[in-house]
């Protein structure tokens, strides 16, 4: 009688040991899977800013008709939002699009023409040379 209460007991704690390993391990899971679901809604997050900016950005640049008068309201909150962003979000704004990028080479090119220009003007004016006192 006392070995079949005790192998009962024993039978009892090894099924509780058991469950309990089997709600740990559910309850790990649900973590890990909430953890994930947070990193997802961030991510989301950050993709539904990045594209509201993009949206807003798109349809303040829209064409407007002959007619039509601009609306400063929206260029004032267009100007706001860009001067809102990072350094180099707006770099990457600015070097995205081919016009500026292209006037800024031009302006380093006819920056340097013209230094060149005053380098050659001044070692004339000079009479310097380009060569090694002996």
């Amino acid at each position: 009688r006392y070995l079949d209460a005790s192998t009962e007991v024993a039978t009892l704690r090894e099924m509780l040991n058991r469950e309990q390993r089997e709600r740990q391990e559910t309850s790990r899971a649900t973590a890990a899977d909430l953890r994930d679901l947070a990193q997802r809604f961030g991510d989301l997050k950050s993709a539904t800013k990045s594209l509201r900016d993009n949206v807003r950005l798109r349809t303040s640049a829209r064409p407007r008709g002959e007619h039509e008068e601009p609306d400063f309201q929206r260029m004032a909150e267009t100007v706001a939002d860009f001067r809102a962003l990072a350094f180099s979000s707006k770099l990457a704004a600015l070097t995205d699009d081919a016009a500026v990028v292209k006037l800024a080479l031009l302006s380093c090119a006819m920056g340097m023409l013209l230094m060149l220009g005053i380098f050659v003007e001044g070692f004339g004016y000079f009479k310097c040379r380009f060569v090694c006192a002996a």
